[in-house]
């Protein structure tokens, strides 16, 4: 009776280490699991903190009769009918962050013109500039010429972003400019 008791006992050993092992490996995967969770959060949390503080812009175009400020080339002189518009540029931070090292460049037909390096502030919401718009109508499609405005810029995280602003100059009369689409920030970390 004394050597059934023993291989019971050791029987029952046995059970107990091969449970503890599948104990121990699966207490292994939950550690791991629970490990990339938290990464995951935090990951997210990161991801949210940079969308509540990325700034975002939109661009304004006012008319103004004739002012001093910056001449934007939208084509080459070729054909040497020109046509010129006297408009104010306006830029302006819609988001609540941050914006630093803001450049904007108007690109064009022909070559891309740098038109405005500067910070803006939160409390500092708008950048204008007097502008004069030149164009070619040689390159004029349908009585209207498209160009861009990209706007780069960091947040006060360090991220970099550029934005994309799709514009028309229209030759009508009055001619003016249109706003056709405004691209969200992509980050370009």
């Amino acid at each position: 009776m004394p050597i059934i008791t023993d291989w019971l006992m050791v029987g029952i050993t046995g059970i107990y280490v091969i449970a503890t092992i599948f104990i121990c490996v699966f207490n292994g995967r939950s550690a791991k699991a629970t490990r990339e969770q938290i990464a995951e959060s935090k990951r997210q949390f990161e991801e949210t903190k940079r969308l509540e503080n990325m700034p975002c812009f939109e661009l304004h175009f006012d008319k103004m009769e004739t002012g001093t400020g910056t001449s934007i080339e939208l084509t080459d002189k070729q054909t040497g009918v020109i046509h010129t518009l006297f408009t104010k540029y306006r830029i302006e931070n819609i988001s609540k962050g941050t914006a630093i090292n803001v450049k904007c460049i108007v690109k064009s037909t022909i070559k891309d013109v740098e038109l405005i390096t500067c910070p803006i502030v939160p409390a500092q919401k708008e950048k204008s500039i007097n502008c004069l718009i030149l164009a070619d109508k040689g390159y004029f499609i349908d009585n209207s010429l498209p160009f861009s405005v990209a706007i780069f810029y960091e947040d006060i995280m360090s991220n970099h972003y550029e934005q994309i602003i799709e514009l028309e100059f229209i030759e009508d009369n009055p001619r003016w400019i249109w706003v056709k689409s405004v691209g969200a920030p992509q980050l370009k970390n």
